[in-house]
């Protein structure tokens, strides 16, 4: 008997931490495999840049060779070359500029088609539901470009914490957030604002990034989406939410390190 309450007491124990903790796995489990897609990308960029920079290494000497006729013996280093990932980068906002970090002239990205894309993918879901469209709405440009600046300053591993001790998503202390921002939405059918972060891997060496940058972000709407029927759907759920009308949209590109993070931000009227 005293084995019997033992683990009923163990289970509800467990039953408990779980619940501080249900929002991690997805996000996590898109985090450490997007990693693994963007250390892969990198890892192999940073061999070709490296390539190119020997042979551009190797012209000069055989230019400055030719023209004093004297021997240029280029200095060989005994350690093999590795390549490197610079650890900060300037952020840039895309509605400006997407700046890879490997080309010198900066290319230019179309936000306007970016936002019109990304809402689209959201509006096919919803009509297939029966929902209401959901519109874009400047505040909520303003509060997911704010937070995506932390998120992709580094502070992505908080991801919707506002204080260092905030549970995973504190309510509480979002809405503070939201409203000190003049975001102060009403209450219907439970529903208020919530927001939603990802980020991935981005590349782009064309004289237009729009498509590169559309391609990248898909992975996150996809990721979003594979939630559907699973236990744990928020994302899913944010898309679908019946009580949310208005979003707002943020996508930065940190060139060093080749990825683009994203918030979207959802109210109800």
């Amino acid at each position: 008997m005293k084995i019997i309450l033992v683990s009923i007491l163990i289970s509800c124990s467990i039953l408990k931490s779980v619940d501080a903790a249900t929002l991690t796995p997805s996000l996590t489990t898109q985090m450490q495999h997007q990693e693994q897609i963007n250390t892969k990308n990198i890892y192999t960029a940073r061999l070709a840049e490296i390539a190119n920079k020997k042979a551009e290494t190797k012209a000069r000497l055989l230019a400055l060779k030719n023209r004093s006729n004297k021997s240029v013996t280029p200095v060989i280093t005994s350690a093999p070359i590795k390549p490197t990932i610079a650890p900060q980068a300037t952020l840039t906002h895309t509605a400006v500029v997407a700046q890879q970090s490997n080309i010198s002239s900066p290319h230019s990205v179309d936000m306007s088609r970016v936002k019109s894309t990304w809402i689209g993918w959201y509006n096919g879901v919803r009509q297939s539901e029966w929902l209401v469209s959901y519109i874009y709405d400047t505040r909520l440009d303003a509060t997911a470009y704010d937070w995506n600046q932390v998120f992709a300053s580094g502070k992505w591993l908080n991801h919707h914490r506002r204080n260092p001790w905030d549970s995973y998503y504190n309510f509480a202390v979002i809405d503070q957030w939201f409203t000190a921002r003049g975001i102060n939405p009403r209450i219907i059918g439970r529903a208020k604002h919530t927001e939603n972060v990802g980020y991935g891997y981005y590349s782009c060496n064309s004289g237009d990034c729009t498509d590169s940058l559309i391609r990248s972000i898909r992975s996150t709407f996809d990721f979003f989406m594979s939630e559907k029927g699973k236990s744990y759907d928020a994302h899913y759920q944010s898309i679908v939410q019946p009580n949310f009308s208005k979003i707002g949209l943020s996508v930065i590109v940190v060139p060093g390190e080749q990825r683009y993070y994203l918030t979207v931000h959802y109210i109800t009227q």
